[in-house]
């Protein structure tokens, strides 16, 4: 029983301190613009918590599953989490810098912000949590190999199906991506994506080598069992990077982002499907 509520009060000091540096976060990194209608509501902050709480999840699993201490888990953890939740959407940004409202600086606002509580809130949760001395076993290395490469392109395709899917199924995502052109079958709306976006394919394909290479610490490095690492993997390239999309930003109106959610987290889930069935239990399959 002593135990339980130690672990409950790191995780509520974990989800305190998480919200309050994420606050503190906004005030010093505030955006240019905002599309996000009511951000002075107490709905902002109910979602913004409930965000916080999940991140919070999220985080204390990932510390205590990866087979690492001291500062290589502080930085591997820093580089997992980063990587999916800041870099990997800067990239969509920066190539789609025609359609998005991010200017420049607002690209610059949001790395820094995400830098600046990451950066905080991880050695703060490896100090609460005593995990700077755990026990650490003989540790896989990460290998490159003809797999990646399959997931890569295997990544463009589900990408394409679940972006065609998103776009026919939502108007405000076909209006705001396409303007007045529809894409009607899938074939065309690839056709579509390539006219409009030189290199849609090779970037594409970039992206999926790096989801893996952020993913890579929990993919050889996890210390719990297949079922849990699964998830785990599925929780962080699905959701780490699309939960902030409810967060105030300049990036588009509410249904858009909400339609852009459900793009990349069912797209990743697939994807990190994938992952598991090629990286994690090739020998099963």
């Amino acid at each position: 029983m002593k135990t339980s509520k130690i672990q409950l009060w790191r995780f509520f000091a974990t989800l305190v301190i998480y919200f309050v540096v994420r606050l503190i976060a906004e005030i010093l990194f505030p955006y240019g613009i905002y599309a996000y209608q009511g951000t002075n509501n107490l709905d902002v902050y109910f979602i913004y918590f409930a965000n916080t709480l999940f991140l919070s999840i999220i985080l204390i699993w990932l510390l205590n599953g990866i087979n690492q201490n001291k500062l290589r888990l502080i930085s591997t953890v820093i580089f997992v989490i980063y990587g999916l939740q800041a870099l990997m959407i800067t990239t969509e940004l920066w190539f789609f810098n025609n359609i998005y409202a991010f200017t420049n600086q607002d690209i610059k606002t949001f790395l820094a912000k995400n830098i600046f509580v990451i950066l905080i809130i991880v050695p703060v949760a490896v100090y609460i949590y005593r995990l700077y001395n755990k026990d650490v076993y003989p540790r896989k290395k990460i290998t490159l190999s003809l797999r990646w490469i399959w997931l890569a392109m295997s990544y463009v395709l589900i990408y394409f199906i679940f972006g065609y899917i998103i776009i026919r199924l939502s108007e405000p995502a076909n209006t705001f991506y396409w303007d007045k052109n529809e894409a009607s079958s899938f074939i065309e709306y690839i056709k579509i994506s390539y006219n409009s976006h030189e290199g849609i394919l090779f970037f594409q394909g970039v992206r999926g080598l790096l989801w893996l290479i952020f993913i890579s610490p929990v993919i050889y490095w996890y210390r719990g069992n297949e079922t849990k690492k699964l998830l785990l993997l599925i929780l962080l390239i699905a959701f780490l990077p699309t939960l902030q999309f409810f967060n105030p930003n300049p990036l588009s109106d509410y249904m858009v982002k909400l339609a852009y959610f459900f793009k990349i987290s069912l797209s990743n889930i697939i994807y990190g499907g994938l992952i598991y069935i090629l990286l994690i239990k090739p020998g099963k399959y």
